[in-house]
């Protein structure tokens, strides 16, 4: 059947526009297949219109204030001084806060998921919050936390110490599912027309 193209008329069975399945090169949604997350981040760069509006809404939830608040017997005052509030001032020695909030946003978008790890003093107590991408994340069966880098790898992170970030996933507890998915099949399309 011929189709026109670029205002030519094709005949289709002589053109080959995608052979083989499209599933090996987005891969599987599910949190275990490295194609997938290989997959959004192709996505994310190669499509104009996905990173406009990842980058827009990080940008917009990174200027967002977060205050804190301590609850008294007269109602809630902001607390400025609160442990917590200094934490969220400067999550880590390398990130001030609008990057923080940057980068767990985008990558709360594009992969489902952002982690952060806590990171804590002699008395237990939080003193700094790191990023932890998802790709590198594994959830074990005890209930831990394992994350593997090309030059790191941290085991047996207790739940306690991850905060995550997760989107809704129909067929996981414990894992997001990236806002791309949806949109997979389409944007391979477009891309496979292209």
């Amino acid at each position: 059947m011929p189709i026109i193209s670029r205002g030519a008329l094709v005949d289709t069975k002589s053109t080959v526009i995608w052979q083989g399945d499209t599933a090996h090169y987005y891969g599987s949604w599910t949190p275990q297949s490295h194609l997938a997350w290989a997959g959004y981040s192709v996505l994310y760069r190669k499509q104009v219109w996905v990173t406009i509006v990842v980058n827009k809404r990080a940008g917009m939830v990174a200027r967002l204030p977060l205050p804190v608040y301590e609850r008294g017997e007269q109602g809630r005052r902001r607390a400025p001084e609160h442990p917590y509030a200094r934490l969220l001032a400067k999550p880590n020695r390398r990130m001030d806060p609008f990057t923080l909030w940057t980068w767990t946003c985008s990558t709360w978008d594009v992969y489902g998921e952002a982690m952060w790890a806590k990171v804590r003093d002699a008395g237990g107590r939080p003193v700094e919050l790191l990023p932890l991408h998802p790709t590198a994340m594994t959830l074990e069966d005890d209930g831990t936390w394992t994350y593997r880098s090309s030059s790191v790898e941290v085991t047996r992170i207790p739940a306690a110490d991850v905060v995550h970030f997760s989107t809704y996933n129909p067929d996981s507890m414990t894992r997001g599912m990236s806002r791309l998915e949806p949109l997979r099949a389409t944007l391979e399309n477009e891309d496979a027309a292209r």
